[in-house]
């Protein structure tokens, strides 16, 4: 059915609550045979890891992570669970995502890792290869891209976010980065600023997400 909207005003676009997506997954050649599914899943996983640093949720080495059952997946991305299993699989593949299980009842811990680590590797590595060592990125990157597409997920009727032509230049896609708060004392004895829970696996994140929309507006 199509909706009766309204026209965009630029000054509406502020108001939105958009999904940041990271341009390096859209353009470096290391993420050439990442699915557009598996960039939007990415892109969410970076947004939920805003409710974990405003809620301590921080392992022993310092490291934020995430809660993102498989059902949730398969609800936010419109798909059954073999493909939500699937996307984890193929951003756990290219480095994206690490997961830990900490209990065989509880979901996995999901640690986000930072995509654009892949742009300071390579100028590392360039810089390397001018002084007569062997750049070794494109070795380390061949084992995710080297499958071949045929072996990658199909995605039929959706529209390549790759192409530079139909993307909105209006639209903020970098992803916003921020440092993670120390793990010391005063920061675990922080209050929840958003609800009190006591089990982690039984939070309504979606209402979670919703009081951060409200308080960014």
């Amino acid at each position: 059915m199509r909706l009766e909207l309204d026209y965009l005003d630029y000054s509406q676009t502020e108001l939105m609550n958009t999904l940041n997506i990271p341009l390096v997954l859209l353009e470096d050649e290391a993420f050439d045979d990442l699915s557009n599914d598996a960039a939007i899943l990415y892109s969410r996983f970076l947004y939920r890891t805003r409710l974990s640093f405003m809620n301590n949720w921080i392992d022993e080495e310092n490291h934020v992570y995430i809660i993102y059952t498989i059902a949730e997946i398969s609800k936010k991305m419109k798909c059954k669970r073999d493909k939500a299993m699937a996307l984890l699989n193929e951003l756990e593949e290219f480095g994206l995502i690490e997961r830990k299980r900490v209990s065989r009842t509880k979901p996995y811990y999901i640690f986000v890792k930072n995509c654009n680590s892949v742009l300071n590797q390579r100028t590392n590595e360039e810089e390397t290869d001018e002084n007569g060592g062997k750049s070794t990125f494109f070795t380390r990157s061949e084992k995710p891209t080297s499958r071949g597409r045929k072996n990658r997920l199909h995605e039929v009727g959706k529209t390549d976010l790759r192409n530079k032509d139909i993307r909105n230049k209006d639209i903020d896609i970098y992803a916003r980065g921020r440092a993670a708060p120390k793990n010391n004392d005063s920061t675990k004895k922080k209050k929840n600023k958003f609800m009190n829970f006591s089990q982690r696996d039984e939070i309504d994140f979606d209402a979670l997400e919703r009081q951060l929309i409200n308080r960014s507006s």
